[in-house]
């Protein structure tokens, strides 16, 4: 059974929910020189789970933004390529939009924990397999 664009994209979002978090930690794992305070655990998974929440509406359009480029007679690189630019950019503004929601003017901090997020969003786009193009597939934007 071929996979549809909604699976595709819940696949690459389900993947980033809960890998990215883990990498977030791992990260601040072996930056902290010391013992871990756990009141930054407390954040994080605080943030987690207001990141899972803000990162809804990104699935969404991610979701309608793979059924059209998937719809494309583009080559399957250069529909991934597209995909994973819309799906960077879907997070950065999420966690943009965290950060305005939350006031934290720590942006060295926040493209820290975006960036670890980058790699697993990549990895899924690239790992999972693409929608078969249906019928009536959109002519070429150029």
């Amino acid at each position: 059974m071929a996979p549809t664009a909604l699976s595709y994209s819940l696949k690459v979002w389900i993947s980033s929910v809960l890998i990215g978090p883990l990498l977030v930690f791992a990260v601040l794992l072996i930056v902290a020189s010391g013992p871990v305070d756990w009141g930054v655990v407390d954040f994080i998974l605080y943030f987690a789970l207001f990141a899972f929440a803000f990162s809804i509406p990104s699935f969404f359009l991610l979701w309608i933004g793979s059924s059209y480029i998937c719809r494309t007679v583009w080559p399957a690189a250069m529909k991934r390529l597209m995909i994973a630019l819309l799906a960077l950019s879907l997070t950065a503004l999420a966690f943009i939009i965290l950060i305005v929601f939350f006031w934290m003017p720590d942006w060295s901090l926040i493209w820290t924990v975006v960036g670890t997020y980058y790699p697993v969003l990549v990895a899924g786009i690239f790992f999972y397999r693409l929608p078969e193009p249906v019928a009536g597939a959109v002519a070429s934007l150029s």
